[in-house]
């Protein structure tokens, strides 16, 4: 199966709530679609996938496995509002909101503040944080 075929697989089976193991795999074919911008991937679609999956890794009581995902949303949202701010604000706002809960049910308090204050300039639509 080719790169794209297996990655497009990926990010279905986790919209469609299948999947839940896949964290590792599809960390590597998020960096692989970032590296080749024809892959045919959305990374929007991406970002959402991984978010989702960090919900279900928290939930399945995997929190550092929920923090991975998550952090990988974040950087792909924060790339995209860098691009689009106006087109993609909310998103990387909600994806760092659950950054925040995720690092805070680990008790990384601090880091935990730090994405949540991020989120709340962004709802006000303040400046971005490089």
């Amino acid at each position: 199966m080719s790169s794209d075929a297996e990655s497009h697989r990926i990010v279905t089976d986790l919209v469609k709530d299948q999947n839940i193991d896949v964290l590792d795999e599809l960390v590597e074919h998020v960096q692989r679609a970032i590296a080749d911008d024809g892959s045919g991937l959305s990374r929007r679609d991406i970002a959402a996938a991984l978010v989702r999956l960090g919900n279900r890794k928290a939930g399945s009581e995997r929190p550092h496995e929920a923090v991975t995902a998550t952090k990988e949303a974040v950087d792909l949202y924060r790339d995209l509002a860098t691009k689009q701010p106006d087109a993609h604000r909310e998103e990387f706002a909600g994806a760092l909101e659950s950054l925040a809960m995720r690092m805070a049910a680990l008790w990384l308090h601090e880091p935990a503040l730090q994405a949540n204050r991020e989120a709340r300039l962004l709802r006000r639509g303040g400046a971005r944080k490089s």
